[in-house]
């Protein structure tokens, strides 16, 4: 694409051709005015006139009376015929100057307006709910209005996504809680119609309900506030410290699942909240726990890697596919293999997880191990 100007360049530019043109109209015009005058004066002079007019002007001696004459010739010719008419070149030119800088200015005005009103025309479309905006690329002709074109393109797109990650949250939202309120809902009416009896089994399996409802509250209230970044403790924290506490506590659960765990960390430092971080981990672990028990196994490696702490937790189960890779830190979104809530979550921890790490300044992704077995996912934090 090739480089734009910048608007006041442009401008500026506009304005200097503009005062060039009008004076080169200007003394074009007077110069021809002035040397078709010379022209006619000559052809009206006297023979004795003209004589005495070439006589000066080849610097020869010429009589007082002969300057007068010619004086006088001049004087009455420019009173009876080209006064009049220099004024009247004048306002000629001037009116040409004038219209040929409206022309002009006209033309940058257009320029200018031209991408606000394209602009101005889509912000009404989107403000309608249409986000299809397009405009002619033609018309960002200044490095402003190409720079207003782009991060508009960017905040309509930015509109697009967010609205429809907004009705696919409502929908997922409704899906998620309709289950276990249905269940409820069917339990109480059958207590109340004696159908079931409330003991403890029962009452175990409400319980369950009302915890799954708790979860997805406290995941959808962790989402709605891991934007404001006021509510971390952003210190220097050693890494190592935060990944062992994490691999202590976990160690019981994870052994007794059949568990194998590999530890191989570093002592690196990064501003990072260590209970958030502490979450991430743990949502990993129970991640790990629950999607890979086939492969048993599960590894914590932290390094340096340049100007940022590598933190990599790895898996030996049955991976991800390329479009499940693109997908997993999507809101709502399980693996097809776990569908149902009781294996599957609410499908917002790894969402989570992703908010919770960005909001840190840092950075994580999915990817398939050096071996190819298993998932990888790899943290970074700036040290």
């Amino acid at each position: 694409m090739a480089k734009h100007q910048r608007l006041r360049v442009q401008m500026s530019l506009s304005m200097i051709l503009t005062a060039i043109i009008a004076l080169l109209i200007f003394i074009s015009g007077m110069t021809a005015f002035y040397m078709q005058i010379r022209v006619s004066w000559l052809s009206h002079l006297s023979e004795e006139n003209r004589l005495a007019l070439e006589q000066l002007m080849a610097r020869e001696e010429v009589s007082s009376e002969a300057v007068t004459a010619l004086v006088g010739a001049f004087s009455y010719s420019w009173d009876s015929r080209y006064g009049w008419g220099e004024i009247t070149y004048v306002v000629i030119l001037s009116i040409a100057a004038i219209a040929i800088s409206t022309g002009i200015g006209i033309w940058v005005a257009s320029r200018i307006s031209k991408p606000i009103e394209s602009i101005t025309e889509a912000a009404i479309d989107v403000s309608k709910g249409d986000y299809k905006f397009s405009a002619d690329r033609t018309l960002f002709r200044s490095r402003e209005s190409q720079n207003l074109h782009d991060a508009f393109e960017r905040m309509t797109r930015s509109l697009e996504q967010a609205d429809r990650e907004l009705t696919a949250s409502a929908a997922a939202i409704a899906h998620e809680l309709r289950t276990p309120l249905t269940v409820l809902q069917g339990r109480l009416v059958g207590f109340k119609d004696g159908a079931f009896e409330p003991n403890d089994q029962n009452i175990s399996a409400l319980l369950r309900q009302v915890e799954t409802l708790v979860s997805i509250v406290k995941d959808l209230k962790i989402l709605g506030g891991v934007a404001d970044r006021q509510q971390f403790e952003i210190e220097k924290q050693d890494l190592e410290v935060i990944v062992s506490a994490v691999v202590m506590a976990s160690r019981p659960d994870l052994e007794a699942l059949s568990f194998e765990i590999g530890v191989n960390t570093t002592s690196v430092e990064a501003n990072v909240d260590s209970s958030r971080v502490t979450q991430v981990l743990n949502s990993l672990v129970e991640n790990a726990a629950r999607y890979a028990q086939s492969g048993n196994y599960i590894e914590f490696s932290l390094t340096k890697d340049g100007e940022a702490a590598l933190l990599i937790i790895r898996d030996k189960g049955p991976g991800l596919s390329n479009d499940e890779k693109k997908q997993v830190f999507d809101r709502w979104w399980r693996a097809d293999a776990s569908r149902n809530r009781q294996s599957g979550g609410s499908g917002l921890g790894l969402s989570v997880v992703k908010a919770i790490v960005e909001a840190q300044n840092g950075e994580i992704i999915v990817c398939d191990p050096s071996d190819g077995i298993g998932v990888q996912f790899e943290i970074r934090f700036p040290t």
